[in-house]
């Protein structure tokens, strides 16, 4: 009688390696989704602020020395098609991390070209918001008394400290895929799916 138990193929070896597929397939997916809802919400919001403006001046009294929600809605207006366009892009490349997601989890071979032009594209998404947010900032900074204002550097220093982290936020998911995907072991993985 045999007493060594039965040998079976060792199937965790194979899935240990190619779990990541769907790991990173349902992140990007899940980010792509909450991308497009960003970008949609932030069109949504330039056609509400004036409304909301005009609501919030009947309850707000005006500061002295301060702007008034008038001059602060006309520079929002002022760039309202660049936030509009901005917006309507982001949705766009949010979108295209959804395909590549989708392709990552049926582990198509086109989804690594489609990640990596989505890493590219949201490179640029990143630069186009960081460069609005500053200039709408210092249109904003310049409504207020001037630069001998107290606290006006102080505040200078944190909205630059939060486009700085902005930058860096949005581009952590970008970075990440662009060096996974450019792995010789993950590139050859891909290349042999269908």
């Amino acid at each position: 009688m045999n007493t060594a138990p039965p040998n079976f193929p060792n199937a965790s070896a194979t899935d240990e390696q190619t779990r990541w597929p769907k790991v990173l397939g349902t992140i990007a997916i899940v980010f792509g989704l909450c991308g497009a809802l960003q970008g949609l919400c932030g069109v949504a919001s330039v056609f509400a602020m004036g409304p909301i403006t005009q609501m919030l001046g009947k309850f707000t009294p005006a500061t002295a020395g301060g702007p008034t929600l008038e001059s602060t809605l006309a520079v929002t207006q002022k760039f309202a098609a660049w936030a509009i366009a901005s917006n309507i892009f982001a949705v766009l490349v949010a979108v295209l991390l959804i395909v590549g997601g989708a392709r990552l989890i049926k582990r198509r071979a086109k989804c690594r070209g489609t990640i990596l032009l989505w890493g590219g594209l949201k490179f640029l998404v990143a630069v186009v918001a960081v460069v609005l947010g500053y200039l709408s900032m210092q249109e904003h900074a310049s409504l207020a008394s001037g630069p001998s204002a107290p606290g006006s550097a102080m505040m200078q220093g944190v909205a630059m400290f939060s486009l700085a982290f902005s930058f860096l936020w949005l581009l952590a998911l970008p970075v990440f895929m662009v060096v996974w995907f450019s792995r010789p072991r993950i590139r050859d993985e891909v290349a042999g799916w269908n």
